[in-house]
């Protein structure tokens, strides 16, 4: 729903193989993200490393300021949703 690359809310989901790495990087928006199914790990910081990683299992739901860095795997396949209201 809507388009990230534009002013305006947006709604993205993600499909994501267990074993994908998301490398570290921040976002121009607030944004809130659900974890629909599976497992996965997040980090905060631009160099965040995975024995600093928190995990999300189906359910866990955060959200993160404009320019927060963050990096995320995936333990087992994972469906995200990432919105946000700008």
């Amino acid at each position: 729903y809507g388009d990230p690359s534009k002013e305006g809310p947006f709604v993205i989901r993600f499909k994501l193989p267990a074993g994908s790495a998301v490398p570290a990087h921040s976002d121009p928006t607030d944004e809130f993200v659900t974890i629909i199914s599976g497992t996965a790990r997040i980090a905060f910081g631009e160099k965040a490393g995975e024995a600093d990683a928190q995990p999300l299992a189906a359910g866990a739901f955060i959200s993160m300021p404009a320019g927060a860095w963050h990096r995320l795997w995936t333990d087992a396949d994972v469906i995200v949703e990432v919105h946000s209201s700008k």
